[in-house]
This record gives structure tokens, C-alpha cells and sequence, in this order.
């Protein structure tokens, strides 16, 4: 970038800045303090450094290596008691000690840090499972004032309390949100349709460099721009999609898999039932679940008993 701004800041001046406003506030940053104390706008830290978190990684400033269990779970609940809500993964990385990755990383699902933190199933399925259509349009109003113009998908990410995908999965597409908010509707955002396979194959291999293994669907479900249902309708098979993005199958059995809870399935159900934007079946759960038929069947005695207490049956 600086080759065609000569007055855009090179990598050390970003990082020098972001350990001024670190050591000033004396915690870890978080996005909106940053863009109210730093003298540097975000989309420099994002193209020179990726990630918030590994910017602040880069800076010194997020140190991780010796973080325990136990550690994890009182940033949560923490973070939830300053909310007044169980945080969503968006709120952990703008406003949490540690990153949702980290937390996933030593726990193991998001689920299960909400309720070692001391949230009930009650509150976590009200906040997790619908993130308030309002609440979606009220972000991208204040968005919109705050910047000046329409948000954009990089704006959203760069400002947003909840990641694009949380927006594209609600409405669609970026302009259907953009006219629910009562905003021009802009450059229109990419219909499913319109994503191309290398725009698929090029996310699952930066997924894969990021973690420095193949993604799981947990992973994919939790970290992609693109849902589940979208590599699947395009790929026929999550196989399929691996072996085009020169993948090795992941490892199925992750620690997001293993003995999930009752919630655990429910909330995928859901999940599913967003993806698609339709009833699910038998053969939905099969293709695009990241838990097995027979832990489903375990819990609820069939496939069919579990659409049916997830509310998301034909």
C-alpha cells in the first residue's frame, strides 16, 4: 500500500502506535478504542497485519502462550458480567481479554465456555441462537453515521460488534441489509450464486494456513465468511471441496465434536435451519452437521425427534 500512498504508515509505525495506545490504556485493546485513540485508520492494520487479534499478537501486546483453561473461562464471564449478556464471539474479540479462537482453542466449543462460566441454557439459547434482527439493523445505522457513508463489507468487519457473516446469513446479501436499515443500498454484496468456486477454495486454504490444519465444519461454521450449506451446494460434498482446494480431509474427531451437549445439537439444528433458510431433513443433518447421526440419535432417540425439538422440522 505504501507504494501508492506515500503517506501511508508502514508496518513498524502501525505497530509502534498500536503499543502507545496499548501501553496508555494498559489492557488489551480492543477495535473501538483503537479507533478512537490510535492515529491510524483500521483498514491499514488489516491490510499490512490481518486480524486485530494478530496485529495485537504482532505488537506484543496479546500474549497467549501460557494461558490455562480456567483462564479462558474467567475472560468469558468476565466479559459476560460487564455485557450483562453471555457474549457472542464478535463481543470476545472487540472486547474480551482474549480472542473467540483462543477460547475455543483451550475449552473447546463456545457452548461449553458459556455454561463453565456460569451462563444457564436459557440465556445462552436467547442470545446465541437469535441475535435480534433490530439489533443487526441498529449496528448497521450506527455504522453508516459514524462513517459516513453505507458500510461496507470491510467496514462491517472493521466496525461491526458481529462479523459479516452474521449479517449475510440473516439477510442474504449486504444490499437487502442495507435497505432493511433504511441506507442507499450501494455496491451490491456478492449473492451466493456469485460466489465462485476459487472465492471457496481460496477461503478454505487460508482457513487451513491460519490454523495449520484443514478446517473442520466446526471451524468452517465458525470462522468462514461462507457457510456450510454454500461449500456443499457447490461442491456437492465437503470431500469434493477439500480435495479441489489440494486438502487433506481434516481431522474429524476435534474437541468442538466430542460429547456435545444437548444445547450443542440444538444449536446446530438451528445453525443448519439459517443456512439454508428452509425446514431441515434427515439428510441436511448428515451432510452438513458437524456432530454424527448417532450422537443425535443418542440424545434424542432419532434424527426426526431431534428436527422436531429443534423447532426446524419439514
Amino acid at each position: 500500500m505504501s507504494d501508492e500512498n506515500p503517506y501511508a504508515p508502514n508496518q513498524e509505525e502501525i505497530l509502534e502506535d498500536l503499543r502507545r495506545v496499548g501501553e496508555e490504556h494498559g489492557k488489551r485493546l480492543t477495535i473501538a478504542e483503537y479507533n478512537q485513540h490510535g492515529r491510524y485508520s483500521y483498514s491499514y492494520i488489516r491490510d499490512y497485519l490481518g486480524p486485530f487479534t494478530e496485529a495485537l499478537r504482532q505488537a506484543g501486546l496479546f500474549p497467549t502462550q501460557n494461558i490455562r483453561r480456567e483462564d479462558a473461562i474467567r475472560a468469558v464471564e468476565e466479559l459476560g458480567a460487564e455485557l450483562g449478556h453471555p457474549p457472542v464471539q464478535e463481543e470476545m474479540d472487540n472486547q474480551g481479554v482474549y480472542s473467540h479462537t483462543t477460547i475455543l482453542d483451550k475449552v473447546g466449543s463456545w457452548q461449553e465456555a458459556l455454561q463453565e462460566a456460569g451462563f444457564t441454557e436459557a440465556e445462552i439459547h436467547n442470545r446465541l441462537i437469535k441475535v435480534d434482527t433490530k439489533e443487526l439493523i441498529d449496528e448497521l445505522q450506527r455504522i453508516a453515521a459514524k462513517l459516513g457513508h453505507p458500510p461496507t463489507q470491510v467496514d462491517i468487519n472493521a466496525h461491526s460488534e458481529y462479523l459479516y457473516k452474521t449479517y449475510y446469513r440473516r439477510f442474504g446479501d449486504l444490499k437487502t441489509a442495507r435497505r432493511e436499515a433504511g441506507l442507499p443500498e450501494g455496491k451490491e454484496a456478492k449473492q451466493p450464486k456469485q460466489i465462485s468456486a476459487k472465492d471457496l477454495l481460496e477461503e478454505l486454504q487460508e482457513l487451513a494456513e491460519d490454523l495449520g490444519h484443514p478446517p473442520t465444519k466446526a471451524e468452517i461454521d465458525e470462522l468462514s465468511t461462507y457457510s456450510k450449506s454454500t461449500y456443499y451446494n457447490r461442491f456437492d460434498s465437503f470431500e469434493s471441496a477439500y480435495r479441489k482446494a489440494g486438502l487433506p480431509p481434516p481431522d474429524t474427531q476435534s474437541p468442538t465434536s466430542d460429547n456435545p451437549s444437548r444445547l450443542d445439537l440444538l444449536t446446530e439444528l438451528l445453525g443448519i435451519n439459517q443456512d439454508l433458510d428452509r425446514p431441515v431433513t434427515p439428510e441436511d443433518v448428515e451432510k452438513l452437521s458437524r456432530y454424527s447421526v448417532g450422537q443425535y440419535e443418542d440424545e434424542f432417540g432419532s434424527i426426526r425427534a431431534a428436527l422436531e425439538d429443534a423447532g426446524v422440522a419439514e
